[in-house]
């Protein structure tokens, strides 16, 4: 996320250390250097004088793989903050569709009752981020068939069948990458999909190939 120039306090700083992240995470997240943010926060608490009780309160063990977590919190945040909205999986920027892959994420992780409680204050500064349409499970979905995908294709011999096929993952991802080549060829597919995976798995359009031991180079 490009870095801008920030009137101190800083609003987002400051919600993010309530909900219990430390100056020296936000820091290292927001790449700026400890000491603007310290500054930010003592201006914060100078005019809030409950924030550091708050940010005490609110402190619980970070959740596993924090760094990258807690880097996908703040630029979510940031986001939302900035533009007034969550980050989508349409976006030409690939960061900004890997945040929307862990924004859905947190949502399974909320049905399950499994959500960190870090991310879980982190969040709630978004009102009605856990709440999904139809249109964004579809688009959670198709990110996790194409991830799928190039797992498959980092062991397998040839891109996977949609028919006879004895391995249910086989025919899973062979239904589900006929249906993009089928959708693609009634010019039906999305252009930004299309994009992925032209970039992802160079080759998906031209299907098995008889005799070819290897999909990918």
């Amino acid at each position: 996320m490009p870095k801008t120039h920030r009137r101190a306090p800083d609003p987002e700083w400051v919600e993010m250390y309530r909900r219990g992240i430390s100056a020296a995470r936000i820091a290292e997240l927001s790449g700026s250097p400890g000491s603007t943010v310290r500054y930010h926060l003592r201006l914060a608490v100078l005019a809030e004088p409950d924030l550091r009780p708050s940010h005490q309160a609110s402190l619980s063990p970070a959740p596993k793989g924090s760094k990258s977590g807690l880097a996908n919190l703040f630029d979510v945040v940031a986001l939302y903050q900035r533009e007034r909205r969550l980050p989508s999986t349409k976006s030409k920027h690939p960061r900004e569709r890997a945040l929307a892959v862990w924004v859905s994420r947190r949502r399974q992780d909320v049905d399950r009752g499994t959500l960190d409680p870090v991310y879980a204050r982190g969040l709630k500064i978004i009102p009605g981020w856990e709440q999904r349409t139809r249109r964004s499970e579809d688009e959670a979905q198709w990110n996790d068939r194409l991830s799928g995908l190039m797992a498959y294709l980092a062991t397998a011999e040839d891109w996977p069948r949609h028919k006879n096929t004895d391995s249910d993952e086989e025919k899973v991802l062979g239904v589900w990458l006929q249906y993009q080549r089928t959708k693609l060829a009634a010019g039906q597919l999305d252009a930004g999909k299309t994009s992925q995976l032209d970039d992802s798995l160079p080759g998906w359009r031209e299907g098995r190939s008889k005799g070819r031991k290897k999909a990918m180079s």
